[in-house]
């Protein structure tokens, strides 16, 4: 079982087949590397009212272009993020796999845009600061606490901050 969270997942198989209600879909098959090892999770997009855009993008996310699907099988071997999140309905757990815009540069990515900023931030302005503190400030005593009137407002934020979970 794939844990939930981000991963960088490789496409092993794209094809045309159908939904757990046997409605068309695009699917998805993707190998997922975890510290457990690798595992495979199948990601289906429907064609229905609202999930044609979500799916058609979602395959362009992958790779795949152009408006003829049967080509779907030439994103196979890209490597694609993904997010895995585990959603409960009743007694019955279900994996939702969601296809998502690369979040990391890759290296050459990266090393691109830093040479394109580079002139950009040299631009900006900058601080005079020769190394040396102008003036230090002195901080201020702490608050005497009989000096100050808990409210309700206080009161109810604090309890607030007590109910919040540790994962949290």
């Amino acid at each position: 079982m794939t844990p939930e969270g981000d991963f960088e997942a490789i496409i092993h198989a794209a094809y045309l087949g159908f939904d757990w209600q046997g409605r068309e879909a695009a699917c998805i098959e993707l190998d997922i590397s975890t510290r457990a090892g690798i595992t495979t999770e199948r990601w289906v997009g429907g064609f229905d009212g609202r999930w044609l855009e979500r799916t058609v993008n979602s395959l362009r996310i992958c790779g795949w272009t152009g408006d003829d699907l049967n080509t779907i099988h030439e994103i196979v071997g890209r490597k694609v993020n993904i997010s895995v999140v585990y959603k409960r309905k009743g007694d019955m757990v279900y994996t939702n796999i969601y296809i998502n815009r690369k979040k990391k540069m890759d290296l050459s990515e990266a090393q691109s845009f830093a040479a394109s900023m580079k002139r950009l931030i040299a631009e900006t302005s900058q601080p005079d600061f020769d190394g040396e503190p102008d003036d230090v400030a002195t901080p201020a005593p702490p608050a005497d606490p009989d000096d100050y009137e808990i409210t309700e407002e206080d009161r109810a934020a604090a309890l607030a901050f007590e109910n919040v979970p540790d994962d949290k």
